[in-house]
């Protein structure tokens, strides 16, 4: 599967791509630090899936995700951030596009799980 990482803190988004790239069916396509950086690039490269922090430089991860969504429908989206530790938060999240909402203060193998859930529901028609 093909992954967009959209991480401002770039220690974390290296983290991430290397963990990625430790598994066979993953491969990190691009990698942004901005919304609007995020939105260009998912329009290019058509990832399966974008993981999506909350909090960006230039636009939002809350102000993209719907916005991803349009430009990217066949991408799962899952959100990945510290601020989602309220069930409202995650709701509203799924509202706006979101397939799934991780919190960052979970390990990174719940993260893939998340990933691979969402990318699983999404193309069997029961995610967005």
């Amino acid at each position: 599967m093909d992954v967009l990482l959209v991480e401002d803190v770039s220690d974390l988004r290296m983290m991430l791509r290397w963990y990625m790239e430790t598994k066979q069916d993953m491969r990190v396509v691009g990698e942004a630090d901005a919304g609007d950086v995020a939105l260009r690039l998912a329009e290019a490269l058509h990832p399966d899936v974008i993981v999506l922090d909350r909090r960006l430089e230039t636009m939002s991860g809350d102000a993209a995700l719907p916005l991803l969504r349009e430009v990217a429908p066949e991408a799962a989206i899952v959100v990945y951030s510290s601020f989602v530790d309220d069930r409202t938060v995650s709701r509203q999240l799924i509202g706006l596009g979101a397939d799934a909402v991780v919190d960052k203060a979970v390990s990174v193998t719940k993260l893939e799980a998340a990933i691979r859930w969402s990318l699983t529901q999404h193309h069997s028609g029961r995610g967005r």
